[in-house]
């Protein structure tokens, strides 16, 4: 399948090539005609008219042909067409009265003789090589060079030095190759068409014009011979007035800073279908774009750039000092920018299905030319800060993330920031110090991955601020604090909070004033500072009045933490003493609260002790293996009771197993543990293993047959085989290499494993390939918690011709070819004892590890005879909320943590610390 799909790539590359190289001929060959038809009048020449007009009939159809072509026979054919075409445009050349041969000049008698042809010269059967020499009569070299109009073989003209005179080029109307070297500019104002143009760079600094302000087709530029390029830094002008069609959609053009461009190139190929292109562009004054759709798009040094319907990615370097684009997927902003204004629209990448959010990380930190930054549509995070010149900020765009405009280093010009229409998780306008006015209004969402919608809002350090409005509501969280000049609030607009319906409120230490009356309480319980019962008024032209709805909405809720104070307070105390109380805004809210509480309208703190946790009951598990033969048994006892003696002399089979757990569960134990409170179980299987056999392919293993031909008895896999092996349910592992014996590739599979879990604090797994044929897996507990993990193997095998790989998966109870058996199983059992009483102190069997004692009412044991028998183990300690608990460094995976609990008493939960202190009844709007 995979050389199926690899033949199929590599024909529909060689048609894609193919095609391209029909649409490069057929523009080649068109222009030529267009070329030629141009430079000659049919009453002069008819029978070569005539020839022309059914050679471009003939174009046109297998241009339109080339609209349907899919297969690489469609292609050879168009090509073919081309060929007879072009073969028929030799031989008409030929018979008519144009200039047959070449025309050479590297000397003035060549020159000479060439001049005396005059007109003959028009249209050159042939190719042109002129090398220009500081002898030559100028006038005469530009008279020669004027009267070549059409070539049909490349035209080359090479100056020999600096000081040649510059030449224009405006008579030549098309060509093939054209190479050109002189020491002035690159001037050819009627040339349609050519193959590649080629502009020499040695005398750059004397080219300040270059103009192709009629070419409509070319194959590709170069620049001295790089490919896709047109480099010449003192040119001032630079027409590609009609160049719509550019086939390697790849070109670098660089000029001089602020020079004039006309610019009408087109993302198509040959046949009008949009491709993208990439286009990376240094030097023009401006740059308007209009017709460009997708690829990529790089400006530096060019003021100002528009660009409108454009959905590829754009990169910003220094010297652009405007940016407009209407439909941004991606931006990338370079290290040294100049850029003033920004305003850009977001949009989703229409070749990426999983983009739902718009370009990622419209990020502008330290860049001190920024002026005004305007952004819509649909983004991700927006983050504006130290950005020094910054004055004006205005995002209506769909965040997907939180707006940030300050962040911790602040915009120290922001004056104006206007957030109506947009949408985001969080707005953060901090350390703004210009900043006087600000109005939140942004309607919050949740991420693109969620519904939670908990809207974040922080304003905090704007030194300058001097009024704050928000209206957005679902705000779970919200912080108004260090803004020493906030003199008036409205909250309006605020009185839901977010999904999680746990706020977090923090208002205070700002310059918020107001006059708080406490009233004679009219009730006889529940009149303290804060209190339901304690009466009292609030007034003052701050408007912190206007969180009284939000306040009322949050104050109940679970987990709330909500802080609003004054910052400056008249209050008159039910004696009618009124004393002036302010902030101190160095010290906490906590030691503010604590001192004046005069200043509060509300503090509100969730309890952070620690909760009471119920003692668990103990639980003690053993181990009992390699058991099995005549007379082998456990006695089992608890609370100082034997429970009686199990015959454990069953064979280690799935059946054996069952018949040595119905024995100790027995009727006789079952009851006397009854009595000695205690739930007794026991579970086969423990101590599991999975392992899987390689082998050569059978119709005996798990996978089909995929043997080598003629070759069954010898194993092998190739390079381009891969093969992944996962283990309960993680850890996977995929190898791909060729292996000739099974112990390599048992070897390399086993390794690989232990490479992707080289922690053996989070490995529940040992792995062993010891046995040439095998992977074998071993749980680290020996306990129940890995039984029945499953065990999955798949293989990708590129050829039944080159490889020969079987497997079996199965246990240490039976290996199979059917997947039922592809688990964890041992040949263990796991006797488990759970006390009726909850606590360690009144425990029927004690804790875990304790030394049997068989006289003991608070022990345990199991002994054995012919048998091993081993206690579980566990560190994991309840009562501790930080001892022993599996986290992303270790899992224990040696102990057995669902076989055994260690028990503690109850215990009491710690001292709560909450504060209730709320006064919002004392509000007014």
């Amino acid at each position: 399948q995979f050389d199926q799909l690899e033949n199929q790539i590599s024909a529909l590359s060689q048609t894609v090539a193919g095609l391209s190289q029909v649409q490069s001929d057929l523009s080649a060959l068109a222009g030529t005609v267009a070329s030629l038809q141009g430079s000659i009048a049919s009453t002069v020449d008819a029978a070569l008219a005539e020839g022309l007009n059914d050679i471009d009939a003939a174009v046109a159809a297998i241009n339109a042909a080339a609209d349907g072509a899919a297969t690489a026979e469609d292609v050879e054919s168009l090509q073919t067409s081309i060929d007879g075409q072009q073969e028929d445009l030799d031989q008409l050349l030929q018979n008519s009265s144009v200039f047959q041969g070449n025309v050479i000049i590297n000397s003035d008698a060549t020159l000479e003789t060439y001049d005396a042809m005059g007109s003959a010269i028009s249209i050159v059967n042939g190719y042109v090589d002129i090398d220009a020499k500081t002898t030559m009569n100028t006038e005469m070299l530009q008279r020669v060079v004027d009267n070549i109009q059409v070539t049909t073989k490349q035209f080359d003209y090479q100056a020999e030095s600096s000081a040649v005179a510059a030449v224009t080029f405006n008579e030549l109307t098309g060509t093939q190759t054209l190479t050109i070297k002189q020491a002035g500019d690159y001037i050819f104002q009627k040339l349609g068409s050519a193959t590649v143009i080629n502009l020499d760079d040695s005398f750059k600094s004397k080219v300040t014009k270059i103009d192709f302000r009629e070419l409509t087709s070319v194959a590709k530029f170069q620049t001295s011979g790089t490919d896709n390029t047109i480099v010449f830094t003192k040119a001032v002008e630079l027409h590609l007035t009609k160049l719509v069609y550019y086939p390697p959609l790849t070109l670098t053009i660089e000029t001089d800073e602020g020079a004039a461009m006309p610019f009408v190139m087109d993302d198509i190929d040959g046949n009008k279908k949009q491709k993208n292109i990439t286009l990376n562009i240094k030097g023009p004054a401006s740059l308007s774009i209009s017709n460009l759709k997708d690829g990529s798009l790089t400006f530096t040094d060019v003021a100002s750039v528009d660009v409108n319907g454009f959905e590829g990615a754009f990169f910003i370097n220094e010297g652009v000092e405007t940016f407009t684009a209407d439909k941004v997927t991606a931006l990338t902003l370079g290290s040294d920018l100049d850029l003033e204004t920004l305003d850009i629209t977001g949009a989703l990448d229409p070749d990426v299905s999983a983009d739902k959010n718009g370009p990622a990380g419209l990020t502008f930190s330290g860049v001190s030319s920024l002026e005004t930054i305007t952004i819509a549509g649909k983004t991700e995070g927006i983050s504006v800060q130290n950005c020094g010149n910054v004055t004006d900020i205005v995002i209506t765009a769909d965040v997907d993330g939180v707006i940030n405009v300050g962040g911790t280093t602040g915009n120290s010009d922001l004056t104006t920031v206007t957030l109506a229409g947009s949408k985001s998780t969080g707005v953060n306008v901090s350390n703004n110090a210009d900043l006087e006015t600000l109005t939140i209004d942004t309607t919050f969402r949740g991420a693109a991955t969620a519904t939670t919608i908990d809207g974040d809002i922080d304003v905090v350090d704007n030194s300058s601020l001097e009024s704050l409005t928000i209206s957005s509501d679902k705000v779970e969280n919200l912080t108004v604090t260090g803004n020493d000049d906030l003199t008036t609030v409205d909250f309006t607009g605020l009185t839901v909070d977010g999904s999680t319906g746990t706020p977090d409120v923090d208002i205070y230490d700002n310059d918020l004033e107001g006059s708080l009356d406490d009233e004679d309480d009219t009730a006889s319980t529940k009149t303290g500072a804060g209190e339901a019962n304690d009466l009292g008024s609030a007034s003052g032209d701050s408007g912190l009045n206007t969180i009284k709805a939000y306040l009322a909405h949050v104050d109940g809720a679970v987990g709330a933490d909500i802080k609003i104070a004054f910052d400056t307070v008249d209050f008159t105390s039910e004696a009618e003493v009124t004393t002036e109380v302010l902030f101190d805004s160095n010290a906490t809210a906590a030691t503010e609260f604590a001192a004046h509480k005069e200043l509060w309208i509300a503090y509100i703190t969730p309890n952070t002790a620690a909760g009471g946790i119920n003692g668990p009951k103990a639980k003690r598990s053993y181990l009992v293996s390699a058991f099995g033969t005549a007379g082998d048994n456990v006695t089992l006892y608890a609370n100082s009771i034997n429970l009686g003696t199990a015959s454990v002399a069953q064979a280690t089979t799935s059946a054996g197993q069952g018949l040595n757990v119905n024995a100790i569960l027995g009727t006789t134990i079952l009851a006397n543990a009854d009595a000695a409170g205690i739930t007794l179980t026991a579970t086969a299987k423990a101590a599991p293993t999975v392992e899987i056999q390689f082998s050569t392919n059978d119709s005996a293993d798990e996978n089909s047959r995929t043997t080598k031909s003629g070759d069954k008895g010898t194993f092998a896999s190739t390079a381009s085989d891969t093969f992944t092996l996962t283990v309960a349910g993680s850890n996977a592992v995929t190898i791909s290499s060729a292996h000739t014996t099974v112990a390599a590739f048992t070897n390399a599979l086993a390794n690989a494993w232990l490479a992707a879990n080289s922690t053996s604090d989070l490995r529940r797994w040992t792995v062993d390939s010891s046995v040439t044929s095998k992977v074998k897996f071993t749980a680290r507990d020996t306990g129940t918690s890995q039984i029945g993990s499953a065990l999955t193997f798949s293989a990708s095998i590129a050829s039944s011709t080159l490889s020969n790989v079987g497997y079996l998966i199965g246990n240490e109870l039976g290996q199979t070819k059917s997947s039922a058996d592809n688990v964890a199983a041992g040949v263990g059992i796991v006797i488990t004892m759970l006390a009726d009483t909850a606590g360690d102190l009144l425990s029927e069997i004690g804790s875990p590890g304790d030394t049997a004692n068989l006289a003991s009412a608070t022990s345990a044991s199991v002994t054995a005879s012919g048998v091993t028998v081993a206690e579980l183990t566990s560190t994991l300690d309840q009562s501790k909320s930080a001892s022993n608990v599996a986290d992303a460094d270790s899992v224990y995976p040696t102990e057995s943590r669902s076989d055994v609990v260690i028990p503690f008493e109850d215990v009491s939960a710690g001292t709560s610390d909450a504060n209730t202190f709320n006064r919002e009844g004392w509000l007014s709007i």
